[in-house]
């Protein structure tokens, strides 16, 4: 399901949207500007989601990605392409949950040991790592 742009996008619309569309498997909801933690709860309900991106959703914290890699543990496809406010703990749950996980796009994070977690994470197919700066 494309939602990319949609800055409309509220909890309680995705919540209904989730509860009407069990069998939703792709969303993107890049670059929508309200899309933040609570948001990120509604779309935890989605236990059978394979591909989600979330780029430049930058209301998205550690809590938010939290609740989607403990709801969404069947993850494959995970994008969180300018996510500034992800950091090392995020990816590092994400990484202990999500264990079907294939491609992840974490570029431009602020991120300190993000290699090392990745590395243990070994079965990534694509990663991508764009913009690193150490911190």
């Amino acid at each position: 399901m494309n939602l990319r742009r949609a800055n409309g996008l509220k909890f309680a619309g995705l919540e209904m949207l989730v509860g009407a569309c069990k069998g939703l498997e792709s969303v993107d909801v890049s670059y929508c500007c309200g899309f933040g933690d609570r948001e990120a709860a509604a779309i935890s309900g989605c236990g059978g989601l394979k591909e989600l991106r979330m780029d430049k959703c930058l209301g998205l914290s550690d809590v938010g990605l939290a609740k989607i890699v403990v709801g969404c543990g069947r993850l494959m496809r995970l994008s969180l392409k300018w996510c500034m406010e992800i950091s090392d703990i995020g990816v590092e749950l994400l990484c202990k949950k999500c264990l079907e996980l294939k491609f992840l796009d974490v570029s431009y994070l602020k991120v300190c040991l993000i290699i090392t977690y990745l590395m243990l994470h070994f079965r990534l197919i694509y990663f991508s790592l764009q913009g690193y700066l150490e911190i």
